[in-house]
């Protein structure tokens, strides 16, 4: 496609109140006592490189951030519901789908062109898998933001996330505390009698000192199209990062902050310059190199905005 035939799609998906643009991020967040990430595969201690000591964080516990948070500020509005909700089993929503559409995964589909038998009872074929996938992409958020697979059981197919937070990673290496607790009673009879009746019992915590995480970022417009993702829908994302870590403090995470949301805003849909050069231009450094950072003011962040390809705006949401 050529760059006119691009902007008449971007033209024609903007007046669909679609997300058109391509944007990339930088995402900061820092803690003092904290547990960004817990590794299940390690006790729950922090997720270490063991090259660089810095703490890393995956995208899916970011995610999660989001996710909780629309479902804590948009519950019960229609087309903002979750998919990927705690304590829910996935293939039934996949299945609520097909019965919304009055498609029997029984019997043969009714249009031949989606085959003239069932190939595999209770499976979805051809447009079928398209039609339902369409009315997940309609009824829930994450779905159009994040993506996601849905081929297991009645098989809605799959879908690459218009929005895609990259791996967390703190500014400097980080020193990791194990905290021993003590609990007052135990949780049952036979617990106290390996104890010879006692009643005191013993944990641990893990959690760094202090870190500063950064997470990078890009959104497509392109997969924004195929899942229906709206600007709207975009704002709600940016708005789940500001706001998200605030309404899900705990005890185990410790406080979590996010301290900058830095957006880059391309004019062509298929962006004006790499991503690298543009998270390049965000610089978080020590102001004392000789001495550790313990608290976010002992960082200084520069966002360079000298020289920016025409047409591309910045735009910092957390200052």
């Amino acid at each position: 496609m050529n760059e006119n035939g691009m902007q008449e799609k971007q033209a024609r998906l903007k007046a669909l109140g679609l997300a058109v643009s391509r944007y990339d991020f930088v995402y900061v967040i820092d803690g003092k006592n904290v547990n960004f990430n817990g590794n299940i595969d390690d006790d729950g201690a922090p997720k270490i490189d063991p090259v660089t000591g810095k703490a890393r964080a995956s995208n899916a516990m970011l995610n999660r951030l989001s996710r909780d948070y629309v479902l804590l500020t948009r519950g019960g509005v229609a087309g903002f519901d979750v998919f990927c909700k705690a304590n829910t089993v996935r293939n039934y929503g996949i299945a609520a789908a097909y019965a919304e559409l009055g498609i029997d995964l029984s019997k043969a589909p009714e249009d031949p062109v989606d085959g003239k038998k069932r190939r595999t009872k209770g499976k979805g074929q051809e447009s079928e898998v398209d039609r339902a996938l369409a009315l997940l992409c309609k009824g829930y958020w994450d779905v159009r933001v994040f993506g996601g697979v849905f081929t297991t059981g009645a098989n809605a197919g799959a879908l690459t996330g218009a929005v895609l937070p990259f791996t967390g990673e703190t500014v400097d290496r980080v020193n990791v505390v194990n905290d021993t607790n003590f609990s007052c009673n135990v949780a049952t009879e036979e617990e106290a009698e390996k104890q010879g009746g006692g009643t005191l019992t013993f944990g641990h915590r893990y959690c760094i000192h202090y870190g500063a995480m950064v997470y990078q970022g890009t959104v497509n417009p392109h997969w924004a199209a195929k899942s229906g993702m709206t600007e709207t829908d975009l704002a709600l994302y940016w708005e789940t990062l500001m706001l998200g870590f605030e309404q899900f403090m705990s005890e185990f995470k410790g406080r979590i902050t996010a301290r900058k949301l830095v957006v880059f805003k391309h004019a062509s849909m298929l962006g004006d310059c790499q991503s690298a050069k543009l998270f390049d231009r965000v610089t978080i450094q020590r102001k004392d190199p000789s001495r550790p950072a313990s608290e976010w003011q002992d960082y200084s962040v520069l966002v360079n905005t000298n020289g920016l390809p025409k047409g591309m705006t910045v735009e910092e949401k957390i200052l």
